[in-house]
């Protein structure tokens, strides 16, 4: 009995740990991959959807504004929707980070936690309430 106990102790803080450490950085991989946050670094000033305004054959004034008001304004759309994926995508990493990091300190504590709840269990049943029986 006492060996199992062992066992499980040495599993839950070398094994179990390093494996909770790994399923976080997978999280976060898939996380920061799935937002595409490094694609939408590179290509934060592209056209949104790729529209532009192309300028018609020989120079025309008119169009050649047109399609610099065009270009920039997709532009500017595009910078606008990348910003908040990008926002959004960094705020679920930062959500995830945390939510890891609370799983580790309960991870660490579970064993401590359990015996102290068992404990305190036998105490109130047989010391706090007997007179209950």
């Amino acid at each position: 009995m006492l060996m199992t106990v062992f066992y499980y102790l040495k599993w839950h803080y070398s094994k179990a740990l390093s494996d909770l450490i790994e399923l976080a950085k997978n999280f976060i991989w898939f996380t920061f991959h799935f937002f595409s946050i490094g694609l939408l670094f590179q290509t934060f000033f592209t056209p949104w959807k790729r529209l532009s305004e192309q300028n018609t054959k020989g120079f025309s004034l008119e169009g050649f504004m047109s399609a610099i008001i065009v270009t920039t304004i997709m532009r500017l759309v595009g910078m606008i929707v990348r910003t908040f994926v990008i926002l959004f995508g960094l705020i679920s990493i930062l959500a995830m980070v945390v939510t890891f990091i609370i799983a580790f300190v309960i991870w660490l504590l579970a064993p401590i936690l359990l015996v102290a709840i068992l404990v305190m269990g036998l105490y109130y049943i047989f010391y706090k309430f007997p007179a209950q029986k």
